[in-house]
């Protein structure tokens, strides 16, 4: 499965982006639930100014061919945790296939990899199975349950040094193909 990140003042995908941040079935798990079309903009524009602040934030990911928004792939700071948070969201044609797997990982790299960062958390409400299943698959233990804005969840963490045990196992369980 590949995909392609961009940055989210890329204006192409802005509005499958609101669509999604509208979707209550898509963000029944994410945030405070579905955004009215304003509510989407200023979150929008959150990621953007998360940027300018900080120097990364939170990509669009995109189809192989880079026309269709899969969804979103989230590394911010929040007054939640002094580590960087990952997050993950998916458009509804797109669950159920290893997309939100692939996500994750690839906040986990943008994390470890490029920022160098010595921890990473993760939220996820305690009844959105999927997701808690995606942050255990991909390396992260949970930590401790939560109340967030009157809302349950379990706060998930992985340490850069497991991060780059695992990377290591799967390189040397790494089978190249031979023609």
């Amino acid at each position: 499965m590949k995909f392609t990140i961009v940055h989210p003042s890329d204006k192409r995908f802005r509005n499958q982006a609101i669509k999604m941040l509208e979707n209550p079935d898509i963000m029944k798990w994410v945030l405070q639930g579905a955004l009215s079309y304003e509510q989407a903009i200023a979150e929008l524009k959150r990621w953007e100014k998360h940027w300018e602040t900080y120097g990364f934030g939170n990509y669009f990911a995109l189809d192989r061919q880079g026309k269709e928004l899969l969804g979103f792939i989230k590394t911010y700071r929040s007054d939640r945790s002094p580590f960087i948070n990952i997050g993950y969201a998916l458009d509804q044609p797109y669950w159920g296939h290893g997309w939100g797997t692939e996500l994750a990982k690839t906040a986990l790299g943008i994390g470890f990899l490029e920022l160098k960062e010595p921890q990473l958390v993760g939220f996820a409400r305690c009844q959105n199975h999927a997701s808690r299943r995606i942050l255990e698959k991909v390396g992260f233990h949970k930590v401790q349950y939560c109340l967030i804005e009157n809302r349950d969840y379990c706060l998930y963490q992985i340490s850069q040094a497991n991060y780059l045990q695992r990377l290591e196992i799967s390189a040397m369980n790494y089978t190249p193909i031979t023609r």
